[in-house]
């Protein structure tokens, strides 16, 4: 079991060697926004929105935590 699990991590590991440049990155998504910008602009504003969401969660979940705690 150990021997497969360390085959997983190994795998893993090597695998981010593959990710693309920065640059490359970039490029996308301007490809993306060029052919599709009505959907760029939603894509953009719905991981705001999630990003937001996420936090306020976050945030909601330590003032409670420290109001509990007095």
């Amino acid at each position: 079991m150990n021997k497969i699990v360390l085959a997983i991590s190994i795998w893993l590991c090597c695998h981010a060697a593959w990710a693309k440049d920065a640059a490359q990155a970039v490029q996308d998504m301007q490809g993306v926004s060029d052919t599709d910008p009505n959907g760029f602009k939603w894509m953009v504003v719905c991981i705001g929105l999630l990003f937001f969401i996420a936090t306020s969660l976050i945030v909601a979940t330590i003032v409670y935590g420290i109001k509990k705690k007095k």
